[in-house]
């Protein structure tokens, strides 16, 4: 994150749920990949992913049901795909 938003002290998103792992005795195997509902990301008819302005609306909505007991671990973090000029981190 140092290169892209010039702060060492921003955390990936796998990074904060490994995080959150741990304090269940989880480690990275126990971890699987991430995803993000809310990311405006579609892959072309190359296979590569590309960041997509305007495809989420406000209101938007997704209802999850879960058939076992789980851990649900969330993280906001910049995507790696969002075209920023300038990250501020607010406190």
């Amino acid at each position: 994150m140092l290169a892209r938003y010039g702060r060492a002290d921003i955390r990936n998103t796998r990074d904060n749920f490994l995080s959150a792992a741990g304090k269940h005795g989880l480690d990275a195997r126990g971890l699987p990949p991430c995803f993000s509902f809310f990311a405006p990301v579609q892959s072309g008819d190359d296979d590569r992913l590309r960041w997509r302005d305007g495809i989420i609306r406000d209101g938007q909505a997704i209802d999850l049901l879960a058939a076992m007991d789980l851990l649900v671990a969330s993280s906001n973090c910049p995507h790696p795909r969002i075209r920023v000029q300038s990250f501020v981190r607010s406190r």
